[in-house]
């Protein structure tokens, strides 16, 4: 464990570089597509088929060849023998001849020896013999086989946040599953002997616990799952035994309370002893007092994790709430506000950076987040969108949360 005594204060920046660089995606999952909406791809993903998959029918109306309606106009239709009457999902019937039509409805195969289709509008509608109005170049109101999308090319790159649009892409390209990043579940945990859940009658010297439910609702934001929320009292084994559980039990443990520089701060008091947990302070008012590291190398099977203290209870997504998203992606390394280019929020900022005793608006510009691999393979990240809180949200003695982290993967 390691204190930053006598040690000017952290910025806010170097404090997001410090947690995101400890912060590591969970692995992929294959999913059904009904269960893949909101969560980020895990792998790229191509078409299995050509879209469309056949040459079809733009329009409801005739199949036709061309030279046989050059001299078609509204005062002297062409007429012609329907031989045939296609709908969706019917094979393409015969092949059309010179002089013939055949009636066809939208998305139906287009029949050999078919050069255009004559929307509906420009027909009297007929049958079995149809008057045409008008002419048609080649290829009208024809559909060709993969003009939207070929067979093999790209449909979703990792990083990408799989929303309706994209199940329906999946779909159509021909898959019924997709391997994505897992929802993290998260245990938020507030500390403090002064607590009662809300509802509760108060005894003098309490107070309710608003900050595990505000972590909650934040998490959820955040895109993950709290799986855990309760508070804890004073007592060092009591915190330590219930620290140790979640542990195992979930992937980010997020705790409020017990790490500034009093005799009851319970949680600094638990965690300094163990490798691989950092405590610091960051110039930012509330929640001076901050902290991240590596819990334990495994704990009850489940494998390695990681404890990140975040920058405040109001500013919860600009540590752990961010370190949480990147559990669901872990692409961006952004440390400054805005969203990543090429992110449904690019440009957007996170809300303000807190100095100590002031705020000012974050200008550096937007940043390309690459995802990891080979440099020529990387793609923007899309998976990071922003979250707004209340410039100050903190009661009593809750003002300082802190983050753990299970994952599979050992620190940078």
């Amino acid at each position: 464990m390691a204190e930053h005594h006598g040690r000017a204060d952290r910025s806010v920046a170097e404090h997001l570089d410090a947690v995101m660089a400890g912060s590591r995606a969970l692995p992929g999952v294959l999913l059904p597509l009904e269960q893949a909406r909101g969560l980020v791809a895990a792998e790229l993903v191509h078409s299995l088929v050509d879209l469309p998959g056949f040459d079809n029918s733009a329009m409801d109306g005739y199949a036709v060849r061309v030279a046989d309606i050059a001299d078609a106009g509204a005062a002297h239709p062409v007429m012609l023998p329907v031989v045939a009457d296609l709908g969706a999902g019917s094979a393409a019937g015969p092949t059309l001849g010179p002089g013939q039509s055949i009636r066809i409805m939208t998305g139906a195969m287009v029949p050999d020896g078919a050069e255009a289709i004559v929307r509906v509008e420009d027909t009297d509608a007929g049958m079995p013999i149809v008057a045409i109005h008008a002419p048609a170049v080649v290829g009208a109101s024809i559909r060709r086989r993969g003009e939207d999308l070929a067979a093999g090319a790209v449909v979703l790159r990792p990083g990408s946040v799989i929303d309706a649009r994209r199940i329906g892409l999946l779909a159509a390209a021909g898959h019924a599953s997709v391997v994505v990043h897992p929802r993290p579940r998260v245990a938020v945990l507030s500390t403090g002997a002064e607590l009662v859940e809300p509802g509760a009658a108060l005894r003098p010297g309490q107070i309710y616990d608003s900050n595990s439910h505000l972590l909650a609702a934040a998490v959820e934001a955040a895109g993950a799952r709290t799986a855990y929320r309760g508070h804890v009292g004073d007592d060092p084994e009591q915190v330590r035994a219930l620290i140790d559980r979640l542990a195992g039990e979930v992937d980010v443990v997020v705790t409020s309370g017990g790490v500034s520089m009093g005799v009851h701060d319970v949680v600094k008091a638990v965690l300094r002893e163990r490798p691989g947990v950092e405590f610091v302070t960051v110039a930012m008012q509330p929640g001076r007092p901050q902290g991240f590291g590596w819990l334990q190398p495994e704990v009850g099977g489940v494998a390695p994790g990681w404890v990140a203290i975040a920058t405040a209870v109001a500013r919860c997504h600009s540590s752990g709430c961010r370190a949480i998203r990147c559990r669901r992606s872990c692409p961006s390394k952004c440390s400054c506000g805005r969203c990543c280019a090429g992110s449904p929020a690019a440009n957007l900022r996170l809300g303000r950076r807190f100095a100590r005793g002031s705020s000012r608006r974050c200008a550096r510009p937007p940043v390309d987040c690459r995802s990891p691999g080979p440099a020529s393979n990387s793609t923007p990240e899309v998976g990071c969108w922003p979250v707004r809180w209340p410039a100050r949200a903190h009661t009593s003695s809750q003002t300082s949360p802190t983050l753990m982290r299970c994952c599979s993967c050992p620190p940078r």
